[in-house]
């Protein structure tokens, strides 16, 4: 008979997991604020569908010429849905509504371990 002593240790790496999807959806959005920027000096209108609308396609982040059937096509247009708490898409035409776009992020995981069991508060 040999004494043996173990040690099990335990980690939520849910975190370390998404680190790289969160990072690269943190750049994409940083790049589409720029590109409505760009649209809101150049005195044009942005459609923000990203998140918002399940039928957004990248080609959809371009500037628009400002006008009423522009802005109604942008918030009517597809299907709303995605997973920006399902917010419709937005006519952007001023810098400050280019800075308050939005994107999911990913809250903090509130689960612990104790022991092999997994607690969520």
């Amino acid at each position: 008979m040999y004494p043996t002593l173990g040690l099990e240790l335990e980690f939520d790496i849910t975190q370390l997991l998404y680190l790289g999807v969160f990072a690269r959806r943190a750049k994409i959005h940083r790049k589409r604020v720029d590109q409505c920027l760009a649209c809101a000096r150049a005195e044009k209108g942005f459609c923000d569908r990203k998140w918002k609308a399940v039928d957004y396609k990248v080609s959809d982040d371009r500037c628009r010429n400002v006008g009423k059937e522009k802005r109604k096509e942008c918030e009517l247009q597809g299907h709303a849905g995605g997973e920006d708490n399902g917010e419709t898409p937005r006519w952007i035409i001023t810098a400050d509504g280019c800075l308050d776009m939005s994107y999911p992020e990913h809250p903090p995981s509130k689960a612990n371990f104790f022991g092999n069991q997994l607690f969520n508060h």
